[in-house]
């Protein structure tokens, strides 16, 4: 259909809005098949960033905006924790209004938001593919394979990645739109791109938002974009149009992304850089097949994954048909300024995916954007879309007779599949072998555990060998018989004497059950209150009735004991009862306790010095310490230094007594202490010492100092016996703190919450300067006297980004209302 013949025809260029409202109701009914397991069973979802991480500071947000708070800082983990500018929460996001408002239990709303971006990731692509002109049954097509692709699936566990990645496919239709109108028809399809461009960069994944601008950037460069403006200076304005949208629906988010920004200036993920890191889950050319065998390495699902770390990360499973389907749309593809896009992001995707393995990529690291993100692998977003566009176009070729070659592909499919099923049975005898020689080695070489679980087995890994490897290799005959099969149905699907309805009806079918095949039981699920049952230890800490910070020690060997030799996302439900009792990542604050560490991608820069000044001071145990002559920090500075900091509590599977820490309760190999030396989180100090550096001030925290100040006031000689010294606390919220003082001399106010920028102080209303203390904490200086003091976070970035925000949504609005108001005639297009 040439150009002019589509601007004749409207419904060519439009579906009838019957027809979207059927497409809706199928991918709504698509979504819920794709959850179904969770939708229609008394289980959830839990595993991994998605229930250590992100459903703790989702509910969060819940509680506090429930509680008529600002959802602006967490007193609950890292020490304080700036919430709001943790992007990943999301808290801009307007899709994310299941989990933050209302009161849906946990479950239903994680539940709610992941169908709900399911949905709206089929029925954006069902767009996109019409909006190419590609026919209702390729686009439905289209839609299902990137709702249900292994990209989307394998990344529910990143609630962020998920919901970032389904706007790309509205993203490129957008811009389509844009493309083939001109006057007003097109500066409304820009506006609409720059609204889209906002909310996705709200959905709050950086590396997402980036890969999908340099999609519509490629996307644009391919279709030509501004050619068929008429004029030079015409298409010049077209192309000055794309930057300005970028940049209009960055601002648009401007409210998250510049606290976020603040946030990531002090975070420890601004002290590491460098090719190495840049280039952590590269995808590996060797394990390129997963493509079309995701578990040819293994799986987390069944606990036998021996691939490049980590498979949900290097995961873009699409499936062998669909690849075939987008063999067969290329060519035609390539002709159409829309298809050519796709082309280009399969391509594209694919090659940066590589990563390390790409030649060229180190030379892309000069350039921006590229500089600041790890996980090359995620680039295969534009080769899942990119394959996913050329497969409709695939379809629509097979209303035709296909050729020849296609059918011989098919052929080979199977071939391939049967192939490897003999190979492997044929080689599995020596694949045992090796295997078993290889453990030995490793046998010999096993040692006992620390965990508190006890030692392991001498002959552990041959046991693992025998519960691991022959299911390992069934698991995998039977992917390559079920290859096998996909081929044989594709090669009688493509025969010339089947009908073309017969023939997509079957492709498609076993398109999708490949896809379904993989995911409808690949996400581990678990009872529902799991996000909020108090675990043994935390029960035992609300009993034992002290306020104070929790420490976390030892956890990671702990947890690589508990989960050695279990099978299937890392132990399943067993061991992920026993995880809660640790408090991981930012799980104490569904228990409403408060910890030391914590779950975000942005952890506090100093967080991560404390944490190796406690580790080295325990380390290693003090036996070792007399044998080996190390010089170390005394036992009992551990408890006095984390004690300066608040922290009344310590869980860690190692006997800290000698520490100086009382055990308190014990569970799943963990020990609770209490901590005898732990200060109230607020105190008056009488002595302290300066320090003009942070290894100076970390250095003297480990001392006996009563508190270590970074600020150019020295000590005085003496100062009055602080007997009648008192703190009391007049309010207690996340934001806004008020104590009551009463401060026999000089005295310095020491809050163990962290310093961040943003926290303003007054004593006695008059503002005064905050100045770090004890290294992450902070404190301000005192006169004697009685006195109230006040700490309040009003971060500038905040307000400066939601002035950004609210005047960018309102300019683009008011535009938007302009657009739909004026009937000015479009210009005539040319054809082609």
């Amino acid at each position: 259909m040439t150009r002019a013949s589509q601007d004749a025809n409207p419904t060519a260029r439009r579906a009838p809005a019957r027809e979207w409202f059927l497409a809706a109701l199928f991918f709504a009914l698509l979504a819920t098949a794709l959850h179904a397991r969770a939708l229609f069973s008394s289980a959830t979802y839990y595993f991994g960033d998605l229930g250590d991480q992100h459903l703790p500071l989702h509910l969060t947000v819940r509680r506090m905006i429930s509680a008529g708070q600002w959802p602006l800082w967490s007193p609950g983990i890292f020490g304080g924790y700036p919430i709001f500018a943790e992007g990943q929460v999301g808290a801009c996001y307007p899709l994310n209004f299941l989990l933050h408002l209302g009161k849906l239990p946990a479950a239903f709303a994680l539940e709610g938001t992941l169908w709900l971006h399911s949905w709206l990731a089929g029925l954006f692509t069902y767009g996109l593919a019409r909006r190419c002109q590609r026919s209702s049954a390729a686009s439905l097509l289209a839609g299902v394979l990137f709702a249900s692709s292994g990209y989307l699936t394998a990344r529910i566990i990143h609630l962020p990645v998920f919901r970032a990645a389904i706007w790309l496919p509205l993203e490129l239709a957008l811009l389509e739109s844009a493309r083939t109108a001109s006057g007003r028809p097109r500066a409304r399809w820009l506006l609409l791109l720059t609204l889209t461009i906002g909310v996705q960069a709200t959905a709050f994944h950086p590396p997402q938002t980036f890969y999908s601008l340099a999609a519509l950037l490629i996307a644009a460069l391919a279709a030509g974009w501004g050619r068929s403006s008429g004029t030079t200076r015409s298409g010049i304005a077209a192309w000055v149009a794309i930057p300005a949208v970028i940049g209009a629906g960055l601002c648009l988010a401007a409210a998250q992304l510049l606290p976020t920004w603040e946030l990531y200036r002090h975070s420890a993920r601004a002290m590491v850089g460098g090719y190495d890191y840049l280039t952590q889950f590269s995808l590996p050319i060797l394990q390129s097949p997963t493509l079309i065998l995701p578990n040819l390495f293994g799986s987390p699902a069944t606990g036998d994954y021996w691939g490049a770390p980590n498979y949900w990360e290097l995961n873009g499973f699409i499936g062998a048909l669909p690849l075939l389907l987008a063999a067969l749309g290329a060519r035609q593809a390539w002709r159409d300024p829309a298809g050519r896009a796709f082309v280009l992001l399969a391509g594209v995707g694919f090659a940066l995916a590589l990563g390390k393995d790409n030649p060229v990529y180190h030379l892309l690291l000069a350039l921006p954007g590229f500089n600041l993100f790890k996980a090359p692998s995620r680039w295969l977003l534009l080769f899942t879309v990119g394959v996913v566009g050329l497969a409709a176009y695939g379809v629509d070729r097979l209303r035709s007779t296909p050729p020849r070659w296609a059918s011989r592909a098919a052929v080979g499919v199977a071939v391939l599949g049967l192939v490897a099923v003999l190979l492997l049975a044929v080689t599995r005898p020596a694949v045992r072998s090796l295997a078993g020689s290889i453990l030995e080695r490793r046998d010999a070489r096993a040692v006992p555990t620390q965990s508190g679980l006890g030692p392991r087995e001498p002959d552990y890994y041959r046991q693992q060998l025998r519960r691991r490897l022959d299911p390992y290799l069934n698991r995998r005959l039977a992917d390559f018989g079920w290859l096998a099969l996909l081929g044989v149905g594709a090669a009688f699907a493509l025969r010339q004497r089947v009908s073309p309805t017969t023939r997509l009806a079957a492709l498609a079918g076993l398109a999708t059950a490949d896809l379904f095949r993989f995911g409808f039981g690949y996400q581990p699920l678990i009872a529902p209150d799991y996000h909020t049952r108090p675990a043994a230890l935390t029960a035992a800490i609300h009993a034992d009735g002290a306020r104070g910070r929790i420490w976390l020690d030892g956890f990671s060997n702990w947890e690589m004991a508990l989960t050695a030799g279990r099978s299937g996302w890392s132990g399943g439900a067993e061991v992920a009862w026993a995880r809660r009792e640790a408090l991981p990542w930012s799980m104490a604050l569904t228990q409403r306790l408060a910890v030391g560490h914590g779950g975000a991608p942005l952890p506090p820069h100093r967080w991560a010095g404390l944490v190796g000044a406690i580790q080295r001071a325990i380390q290693p145990a003090p036996v070792v310490r007399e044998l080996t002559g190390q010089a170390t920090q005394p036992p009992q500075s551990v408890a006095r230094t984390l004690g300066k900091l608040g922290f009344a509590y310590v869980i860690s599977p190692r006997n800290l007594t000698p520490f100086g820490f009382l055990p308190l309760a014990r569970a799943a190999g963990l020990t609770l202490y209490r901590n005898p030396e732990a200060r109230p989180r607020a105190y008056l100090a009488s002595h302290w010492e300066s320090a003009s550096t942070e290894a100076e001030s970390l250095s003297h925290l480990m001392g006996i100092a009563e508190a270590v100040i970074e600020a150019p006031i020295p000590p005085p000689a003496s100062t009055p016996p602080a007997i009648t010294d008192s703190v009391r606390w007049l309010r207690d919220e996340p934001a806004h703190v008020v104590l009551a003082i009463r401060a026999e001399g000089p005295r310095w106010l020491v809050l163990t919450d962290r310093f961040f920028p943003g926290w303003f102080a007054t004593v006695d209303g008059a503002p005064t300067p905050i100045w770090r203390a004890n290294y992450w904490a902070r404190a301000v200086h005192l006169p004697p006297g009685e006195h109230v003091v006040a700490f309040n976070y009003q971060p500038h970035s905040v307000r400066v980004g939601l002035f950004l925000s609210l005047t960018s949504l309102a300019g683009v609005l008011a535009a938007l209302i302009t657009t739909l108001l004026t009937s000015a005639p479009s210009l005539p297009r040319k054809p082609g």
